[in-house]
């Protein structure tokens, strides 16, 4: 895999990608740079489990799927809410809260100003 600073790394969701990242060495290092370097990271959905089978983001706050919740809450203090952000890591719960998700990466890229120029044409209400 190839070295780079990337603005962000996102993973999606899903149960058998989530799989696939988990057992990805690949997607291990790239993460591990990324949270070496201070980059923004995301996870939505299940993947906040590859976060922690990668050791990354450990102790910090997160949120996932609820069905997921039995995984983190002992390595992370688990927050049961749309999206959480500690620091340069941002998790969301899944499908329902990915316009929150995705307005909340442009926020920390581009600022809130962006965030709710994109949110107004998609009828999407953006709460910094």
């Amino acid at each position: 895999m190839g070295q780079g600073n990337y603005d962000v790394v996102v993973l999606p969701g899903g149960l058998a990608g989530n799989k696939a990242l988990m057992e990805s060495c690949d997607v291990g290092e790239l993460l591990r740079q990324q949270e070496s370097q201070g980059g923004l990271i995301a996870a939505i959905c299940a993947a906040p489990t590859a976060l922690a089978k990668h050791g990354i983001g450990k102790g910090k706050a997160l949120t996932s799927h609820p069905d997921m919740k039995r995984q983190l809450e002992e390595k992370y203090c688990y927050i049961e809410q749309s999206v959480v952000q500690d620091g340069n890591l941002i998790t969301s719960r899944g499908p329902g809260t990915s316009f929150d998700f995705a307005l909340k990466i442009v926020e920390q890229l581009l600022g809130a100003e962006v965030a709710k120029n994109v949110a107004k044409p998609m009828l999407v209400t953006f709460k910094p």
